[in-house]
């Protein structure tokens, strides 16, 4: 029983280290593909493209947990149901002007 564990870690620790060993080698391949050629850039090596891989996400996302730093606040602008003191005013001034009904002050042309 304890064998299968040990197993089914190691094949998915393999697996994991496959998908981005994959992911690492695509990388370099466009980069090595477009860079060049566009923007008359360096070639890559796999280790190079790993390090800029782990830059990039430590520069586009920091060091945070998992979700990332704006993970807690995902559904902080998800008003659906909430009460918004204003909104129906808004939504009447707008369609005020938008039937042309507006009583806010216009300048006329004469």
């Amino acid at each position: 029983m304890k064998t299968l564990k040990v197993l089914k870690f190691t094949g998915f620790g393999l697996l994991g280290l496959g998908a981005i060993s994959l992911f690492v080698f695509i990388t370099m391949h466009l980069w090595n593909l477009l860079i060049p050629e566009l923007f008359h850039g360096p070639v890559v090596t796999f280790w190079q493209t790993a390090g800029l891989i782990i830059l990039s996400k430590i520069i586009f996302s920091g060091f945070g947990h998992g979700r990332g730093r704006h993970g807690d606040r995902r559904h902080e602008n998800n008003c659906e149901g909430h009460y918004h003191p204003g909104r129906a005013d808004w939504w009447k001034k707008f369609h005020e002007v938008e039937k042309g009904n507006s009583s806010s002050s216009t300048v006329e042309q004469s």
